[in-house]
């Protein structure tokens, strides 16, 4: 991380300040190696460490501790996965920047021979908090075991949001408003567009939202029709080279145009 950060800042100082994905890169990067710096890090059980500021509360460490083990045990039960790679829990610090992150709710960063999940400070105020983010993020590295690195968003987003359970949180009319005000996102193309845009998170972080809402809609409606271990499936397809739709008709026995019409007709009615 340190040779990262003195690689990124003697760029900056060569070539300027740059725009887009090199200063979302470089925030992240000073959020990280700030909380690394002033973090006590502990092993709590095989391939899992947690990172929390030295000077939290021990009753904040133990939730820390407590969540982060079952919420591993969690998603690795409902998608049947081993967590193969060591994972590290970042928790930033109180005054990090992370409103300069578009990952500023959590993220997870596949690094060599681990991955990181980093969440922001404030999850620490409500356990139900805490576990939602872990357990979106621990789908996130237990979806790239499964699939490997070529998952589009609406699915590994999708998955995630679902599986947290932010979505049984939001009243079914409002799953529609949402839907009829962005119908175009009622697509998994287009939701595709709407997740992986630095610029509108930034210029539109309503849409954004929408967008995973969406998603997660969409696997809802996946799993309903055919269950969780056809998503499973289609992610360990997609790890074997094939092509999402093929991986998606494999595993649920029927053609993926179909799913997600029938998808778009539930929320938007017979005519769309």
């Amino acid at each position: 991380m340190d040779l990262a950060m003195q690689v990124v800042t003697d760029a900056f100082e060569s070539e300027g300040w740059p725009e887009g994905l090199w200063t979302e890169f470089y925030n992240e990067l000073t959020c990280e190696k700030d909380a690394r710096d002033a973090s006590s890090s502990e092993k709590i059980a095989d391939n899992l460490t947690i990172e929390l500021h030295r000077y939290a509360t021990p009753s904040a460490r133990e939730m820390l501790k407590s969540v982060a083990l079952e919420s591993r045990v969690k998603v690795a039960r409902m998608l049947q996965v081993e967590f193969a790679r060591p994972v590290i829990v970042t928790v930033f610090l109180p005054d990090a920047a992370v409103d300069f992150i578009s990952g500023s709710h959590g993220y997870v960063a596949h690094k060599t021979g681990l991955d990181k999940i980093c969440i922001p400070h404030s999850n620490l105020r409500s356990q139900s908090e805490l576990e939602s983010t872990l357990v979106h993020e621990f789908t996130h590295v237990a979806a790239r075991e499964l699939a490997g690195d070529r998952l589009p968003s609406w699915l590994n987003e999708g998955l995630a949001t679902y599986l947290c359970g932010d979505l049984s949180s939001v009243p079914r009319r409002d799953i529609d408003a949402t839907a009829s005000r962005y119908p175009e996102l009622v697509r998994t193309s287009h939701l595709e567009g709407a997740l992986i845009s630095v610029d509108m998170r930034k210029d539109d972080p309503d849409r954004v939202d929408a967008a995973y809402f969406l998603a997660a809609s969409f696997l809802e409606h996946w799993v309903s029709r055919h269950g969780l271990e056809s998503v499973r499936e289609t992610l360990v397809q997609i790890g074997r080279g094939r092509g999402v739709a093929r991986a998606v008709g494999q595993a649920t026995g029927a053609p993926p145009r179909a799913l997600e019409r029938d998808w778009r007709r539930y929320l938007l009615g017979p005519n769309r």
